[in-house]
């Protein structure tokens, strides 16, 4: 009878080892997964050809609307007379 207990013992708990090595390793399977995702995406966002250019000719000037300064909580809508 001893023998008998201890082999369903040792049977459950191999199941349980193998319950938890099988979670672990799709833990680690998704987490991959997800760390790759988001490498590709990074590389993607650098590989982009970001080309932004500012031309001011010199006779016309920059005209930059003013900047207003309000009280927290205010708001007001503020249209420019250009």
């Amino acid at each position: 009878m001893y023998l008998a207990n201890v082999e369903r013992d040792n049977k459950l708990a191999f199941k349980s080892h193998v319950k938890s090595y099988t979670k672990l390793l799709v833990k680690v399977l998704c987490l991959s997964v997800l760390f790759y995702g988001g490498i590709e995406v990074t590389k993607e966002y650098f590989s982009y050809p970001y080309v932004y250019r500012l031309s001011v000719k010199p006779s016309e000037g920059l005209h930059l609307p003013p900047i207003i300064s309000v009280r927290k909580g205010m708001c007001f809508l503020i249209r420019p007379d250009y």
